[in-house]
């Protein structure tokens, strides 16, 4: 029924008035300085091994070595452990070498000038006492961590004094705090290389005049590192660290009682006056958990009821930190189960951020204000809830006002009417105004209209 308002023209007869930080993948090549001391003898079959360790103290980097500390032990701890077996020359023929074998996954390096005889692998990731992560040790999401990287400057490289390669760490690894030192030999001092990890999460070295006093060259360093949640994501439970070449990632479990689990909701009428619908919008698990048989359960306001048919479900990928990674992907099959006024939704195992859309009719036609409380339970995690009031702005059934006030010299008032603002069904409308005292008010002939 349409709403409509009347003016009314009457004649007046009488007269009235809104870290120190440690370095993230384990920490800086603490300027591991290493040099290697060649020992040529014409048919002689000896190996020298070299040992640089410095020990990683938790917040600063202290290099340690055998014979003399480097830099200072208050700060920029650091383990790094550097082996050196030098060539031996046979009748100036091919070096004789032996290689150590590092098998683990690969790190990506940028070759400086074309050269392709530096590798670097890591070897393991573990917590800041060197155990490794599983699933009764599981890695907390703000924890810092040991990453440890081996490397290798093979036999007949082809390196000189000043040449730098360049080794990109995994994008899931968060670097605070830039760090440079010296890779010295352990047993000599020399310097093997300059060496700096960079917070956009590069590793530089910058080789010495060692380099051509000896090849076949391998060490490790252990970096503090922590995971970065802008780019990590949460699969069944545990992170990966990403392949750098072709080989895997690796692969750690995580502390999931460490993310928050979220449960948020919106609720829209379908207009701004005397709405009949009202849309809801769920959105949930925002840091993409893992949860296993996710179910949400909307308690429905009194005067509401669900409309068969309504719910759209999406979902996508996300990081730790809620940052999407993908697009919205559409959910089929998912039957939602309505019990009075308790509508659940099951979705079973998820991993991705969820967002819930559905109608309900409104049946109460005088309220104004719906209340409403969803909850997200699992298996294993705390439930999560989330309230929403949705406020429906109701019109009068029938209103009178003033639209001119009286003109004194017309003797003339001007009234309106208005009804059904609350747009009800009326059939038969009958109107009636009355002015009082009698005889003293007249309608204006022909001053009625409607709009």
């Amino acid at each position: 029924m349409r709403r409509a308002s009347i003016l009314l023209t009457v004649l007046l007869l009488f007269q009235t008035m809104f870290s120190g930080v440690l370095t993230a993948a384990h920490g800086e090549l603490n300027e591991n300085n290493v040099e290697n001391e060649n020992v040529l003898e014409e048919n002689v079959d000896e190996e020298s091994e070299i040992h640089n360790k410095d020990e990683v103290n938790s917040g600063e980097n202290v290099a340690e070595n055998k014979n003399e500390p480097i830099g200072d032990t208050s700060e920029n701890n650091t383990e790094n452990e550097v082996e050196v077996i030098e060539d031996e020359l046979v009748d100036d023929e091919q070096d004789v070498v032996e290689t150590k074998t590092i098998q683990n996954h690969s790190i990506q390096s940028v070759a400086f000038d074309e050269h392709e005889d530096f590798n670097v692998t890591i070897s393991e990731v573990v917590d800041g006492e060197g155990n490794p992560y599983t699933e009764d040790n599981p890695l907390g999401i703000n924890d810092e961590f040991i990453v440890e990287l081996n490397w290798h400057l093979i036999n007949n490289h082809n390196y000189n004094p000043g040449d730098i390669e360049t080794i990109e760490l995994p994008k899931e690894i968060y670097i605070p705090e830039m760090l440079e030192d010296e890779l010295k030999d352990d047993e000599t001092g020399d310097v093997i290389a300059n060496y700096t990890v960079n917070t956009d999460g590069t590793v530089t070295l910058e080789f010495t005049d060692f380099v051509n006093k000896a090849s076949d060259v391998t060490g490790w360093i252990r970096i503090f590192a922590k995971l970065d949640q802008d780019e990590v994501e949460n699969d069944g439970g545990k992170v990966k660290i990403s392949p750098i070449a072709d080989e895997g990632g690796i692969t750690l479990p995580i502390d999931q009682s460490q993310i928050e689990k979220t449960t948020e909701k919106q609720g829209e009428p379908n207009r701004s006056y005397n709405a009949d619908e009202i849309e809801w919008t769920v959105t949930i698990n925002k840091n993409a958990l893992f949860l296993e048989e996710a179910t949400v359960t909307d308690l429905l306001p009194e005067g509401t009821e669900y409309i068969e048919g309504s719910l759209t479900i999406e979902k996508y990928p996300a990081t730790l930190n809620g940052t999407p990674t993908g697009n919205p992907e559409t959910v089929t099959g998912v039957t939602p189960e309505v019990n009075g006024q308790e509508f659940s939704i099951p979705l079973g195992d998820i991993n991705e951020v969820y967002v819930i859309k559905y109608k309900t009719k409104v049946t109460d036609l005088e309220g104004k204000h719906f209340n409403n409380e969803v909850t997200l339970t699992d298996k294993e995690l705390k439930d999560t809830s989330a309230h929403a009031t949705v406020t429906i702005n109701r019109g009068e059934p029938l209103k009178k006002g003033v639209a001119e006030n009286y003109d004194p010299k017309t003797g003339i008032i001007t009234w309106y009417l208005e009804f059904n603002y609350d747009q009800k069904d009326l059939e038969n409308i009958t109107l009636a105004d009355h002015w009082e005292p009698e005889g003293k008010v007249e309608l204006v002939d022909g001053s009625v209209s409607f709009q």
